[in-house]
């Protein structure tokens, strides 16, 4: 699977966790953002379904 296509995929998913967590759309974007292009960085074994891969990125991004 392609990165456009695991974006388009779990895009809402990674929106949807950024904005429970900072209740604020606008930071919940650029949070996602930053989730998927840390994911582009590397680090994805496939040790796990990437769902649950981006969530703990997705989550430490809004937490720090």
């Amino acid at each position: 699977m392609g990165t456009a296509e695991d974006y388009r995929l779990h895009v809402r998913m990674v929106y949807r966790v950024c904005l429970g967590i900072l209740r604020d759309p606008a930071e919940a974007e650029d949070a996602a953002q930053d989730t998927f292009m840390r994911y582009l960085k590397g680090g994805f074994k496939g040790q796990s379904r990437l769902s649950t891969y981006l969530y703990s990125i997705a989550t430490r991004v809004c937490l720090d």
